[in-house]
């Protein structure tokens, strides 16, 4: 499958908390799955993570809003174009980034903290990081998987 997803995963937290932090539009009563949601933004509940789903045209939370939604939790964000070969991710526990990092065509094009005990566990491809790698460090430190994110139906924020 071929991702261009942007996903905010908060565990314990519901999708009002996340649209109410991030100063989001309410949910408007449509859903969408996962690979359509195009430039919208939209909210969702995945096995107990409130998750949101960005489109290219919606604005990225900021440093302070992923640490207040992360506070007293978890919090995984992470970014997947397979078209532009762009992956990244970062790992917030109790209001602090753990580690962030982001990958274009295999390079390493930011960083920030330590690797994970679960990154560096993962065998890596030999074009660098890609989707598989993401979606499987995903799963080894949430506990969720892609499959889970594409069953999930996501409410889409504001009117459309």
């Amino acid at each position: 499958m071929v991702w261009n997803a942007q996903l905010l995963l908060v565990e314990k937290v519901d999708a009002a908390r996340i649209v109410d932090t991030l100063k989001l539009p309410p949910p408007g009563g449509r859903f969408v799955s996962l690979p359509s949601t195009g430039a919208v933004a939209a909210v969702g509940k995945v096995r107990g993570w409130g998750a949101l789903v960005r489109g290219a045209a919606a604005p990225a939370p900021t440093n302070e809003q992923l640490a207040a939604l992360s506070k007293g939790t978890r919090a995984f964000a992470f970014t997947l174009a397979s078209a532009k070969t762009v992956f990244g991710y970062a790992w917030w526990v109790d209001g602090k980034c753990v580690r962030k990092a982001l990958f274009e065509a295999g390079e390493s094009v930011e960083a920030e903290g330590p690797q994970l005990r679960a990154e560096r566990a993962i065998p890596l491809p030999d074009l660098g990081p890609d989707e598989d790698f993401i979606l499987t460090l995903l799963e080894r430190v949430t506990g969720l998987t892609g499959e889970d994110l594409d069953d999930e139906r996501y409410e889409v924020l504001g009117t459309a």
